[in-house]
């Protein structure tokens, strides 16, 4: 495998200068699209319900994981990149109520921190193997 293979930059950027500088944008962008979603997600998951938000959740969560196979271009991939917008601040809300709703009011903290985020750091060490074809021996960081 060549550091040119792994290197998404060189493929949708002219550069890798450019490719960082997009993404930083993005990034950008994607911090205050999500600081607006969180202004609003308390509102929408009373609407809809804690268990139709996670549901909703995983609905963008679906369509960034197929949006990112079938991605063709910077546009494209910039578009699925700022979903995560939509989904980060509602999932959190949703996940707090849920759990609130349907656990003891007072071990809900304990319930989140165990449930959720432990599972998520848990399941990162499963998926240490899938990235080591990305580590900088490899040339990503060359």
């Amino acid at each position: 495998m060549t550091s040119s293979s792994l290197s998404t930059t060189a493929i949708f950027f002219e550069s890798k200068a450019r490719g960082a500088e997009v993404f930083g944008y993005l990034t950008t962008g994607q911090i205050f699209l999500d600081a607006i979603v969180m202004f609003f997600a308390p509102w929408f998951v009373n609407k809809i319900g804690p268990k139709n938000a996670l549901l909703y959740c995983g609905l963008i969560m679906s369509l960034r994981i197929i949006g990112s196979a079938w991605a063709i271009g910077p546009v494209s991939i910039s578009l699925i990149k700022l979903l995560h917008g939509f989904e980060s601040s509602v999932l959190l809300v949703a996940a707090l109520k849920y759990i609130t709703a349907n656990f003891n009011p007072l071990l809900s903290a304990t319930v989140y921190l165990i449930g959720f985020q432990f599972s998520k750091s848990f399941s990162s060490i499963f998926s240490l193997d899938r990235y080591r074809p990305y580590v900088p021996e490899h040339g990503l960081y060359q």
